[in-house]
């Protein structure tokens, strides 16, 4: 299957341009006006950007897949397990910044591969400690960095002002596009 195009252009017939072939594009002068594909330079500019970010996470995330077998978000993990020895999946879904649920999800796969287990807290039995198998140790040692992904290492190192002057403007473009952050409800 194909992958989608990002823009759908309403390209006028050949006849309404002279004899081109079907397909071809207009000549410079009509084109992109014509097809109704005009961006401003800034809006262009952002697109660039936000797709460099994209396709270097990407990259980022299949160099990490392709050393340790993992996934970027399963790296991740381990490597907060690696640091905080003994945490339980709330406090680290908590500190991944994702949901509990989502977190099980994770910790079910890594101790399944055998690089988590869970252990029992003696002084709370309903309590479960999550700590690293020697192979989780293995391939926490040996992660490509950073291990918690090239995006939150880049926003890590922002000042704090430009930071909240980011986030701030993501949250506005995030409006602009209609969405809250909730699962889209599919239309009746």
């Amino acid at each position: 299957m194909p992958a989608p195009t990002a823009l759908t252009l309403d390209v006028p017939d050949a006849a309404s341009h002279g004899n081109r072939g079907a397909g071809s594009t207009p000549p410079d002068t009509d084109w992109p006006a014509a097809a109704g594909a005009t961006l401003a330079p800034g809006v262009l500019q952002s697109l660039r950007s936000f797709r460099l970010i994209v396709r270097s996470i990407k990259r980022h995330f299949q160099h990490v897949q392709d050393a340790t077998g993992l996934s970027g978000s399963q790296l991740w993990c381990l490597s907060a397990v690696h640091v905080s020895p003994g945490v339980r999946v709330t406090q680290l879904a908590r500190a991944l910044g994702i949901q509990q649920a989502t977190c099980s999800n994770l910790v079910e796969t890594l101790e399944r591969r055998g690089l988590i287990e869970r252990h029992r807290d003696p002084s709370d039995q309903r309590a479960v400690a999550l700590y690293l198998s020697p192979e989780g140790t293995r391939l926490a040692r040996c992660a490509p960095e950073p291990v918690s992904g090239i995006l939150p290492d880049a926003l890590s190192r922002l000042e704090p002002d430009a930071l909240q002057e980011l986030n701030t403007l993501l949250e506005r473009v995030i409006a602009l596009m209609g969405k809250t952050g909730q699962p889209a409800r599919p239309a009746t």
